[in-house]
């Protein structure tokens, strides 16, 4: 049984502001359903002179019941501590913008987890995803790359009984409070054979979803799924260490030095549309919450951004990862961060670096 000594769960949140529309953009007339109108929001967001470009990321056939699976409407903060909202970020301003850059898969290139991007598949199960992957990135951190295995989204998704809904959405912070009492197992992608319980769900092929319109959670198996793998479920758990909930002003800190975290978002239909650049919502409804991967931080033409992993599969945005605006003073007067993008987030496992 693998016990990863020391580990602490962060659970760190990131108020947001309303966002900032760049230009305005009228709604085009006669609006139909969702996927009709896609096209049309992508040739608004690049008349805009935006920061990102647009285009077709899904064929325009799909139904709403294909994109509904995409981003979730269960909320992923509700079961934050009544306390989480409160921190004391006095001095911490310079800690946020001392560095300009920083990519945790340049950092730590001896951890392909963190290059990693699961598809989802038809499931709202990027609660579970996302956990999991910051699991196996910051295992590896922690281990100076010898702990190389991808922890299992199929495990948390479908055992998880306490995380939510399952495949219609769940809370990251349970997740690890899972990976803390219970353990989690290791597992790869759809078919990959890799690990105890592989990823069950059929991704995304050619940007599109696969054909099951509404899919079930997957039930819990307390054995390896994966035949051949050489070990038992019980033999493969790897174990977390507490939870607390800290200042939300160290995020920058806490992805240098331990690595990438779970941070939640709102979703609005333009970003169905993004390709590439620095994402910035300009028109379009809200649609739900994503909880993606954030690895680090740039700038670019003075405009600085996040750099965030989704789990939409590779051919989405800049090969499954984008980059999102960065507000340049983020502390508010109730010492929260303040994203245009980020309602709210968390961030994932600290472990003690293994000492070389």
């Amino acid at each position: 049984m693998a016990f990863i000594k020391a580990v602490e769960i962060f659970i760190l949140v990131i108020w947001g502001s309303h966002p900032k529309v760049l230009a305005f953009v009228a709604p085009p007339a006669n609006v139909g359903d969702l996927t009709a109108h896609l096209d049309t929001i992508a040739e608004h967001v690049n008349k805009a002179g935006a920061t990102w470009t647009a285009g077709r990321n899904f064929p325009p056939d799909l139904s709403d019941e294909h994109f509904k699976n995409l981003v979730s409407d269960f909320n992923p903060l509700g079961d934050l501590p009544a306390n989480a909202e409160t921190c004391d970020c006095e001095g911490s301003a310079k800690e946020l913008e001392e560095e300009d850059a920083f990519d945790a898969r340049e950092q730590w290139k001896d951890c392909p987890s963190i290059k990693h991007i699961t598809n989802q598949g038809a499931c709202q199960s990027s609660w579970a995803v996302a956990a999991a992957n910051v699991i196996s990135d910051r295992q590896c951190v922690a281990s100076n790359g010898t702990i190389k295995d991808l922890m299992s989204a199929h495990h948390l998704l479908s055992c998880c009984s306490d995380c939510g809904l399952g495949c219609n959405g769940g809370w990251p912070r349970k997740a690890f409070t899972f990976y803390q009492k219970h353990g989690v197992v290791t597992g790869g992608d759809y078919n990959s054979k890799q690990g105890c319980q592989p990823y069950e769900l059929e991704p995304s092929s050619d940007f599109a979803l696969s054909n099951d319109e509404d899919r079930d959670t997957p039930s819990c198996s307390k054995e390896c799924t994966n035949k051949q793998y050489g070990k038992s479920l019980k033999r493969d758990l790897h174990f977390g260490k507490g939870v607390i909930t800290p200042c939300c002003c160290w995020i920058k800190t806490t992805i240098r030095e331990e690595g990438p975290v779970v941070t939640s978002m709102v979703v609005y239909e333009d970003f169905l549309t993004y390709k590439s650049g620095i994402y910035r919502h300009i028109w379009g409804k809200k649609i739900g919450y994503q909880t993606v991967r954030m690895i680090g931080w740039g700038r670019e033409n003075g405009v600085d951004y996040w750099i965030a992993a989704n789990s939409w599969g590779t051919g989405w945005g800049e090969k499954g990862f984008f980059r999102i605006y960065r507000e340049k003073k983020m502390m508010t007067a109730q010492n929260r961060l303040s994203e245009a993008e980020f309602e709210y987030g968390y961030a994932g496992p600290v472990i003690k670096r293994k000492k070389h």
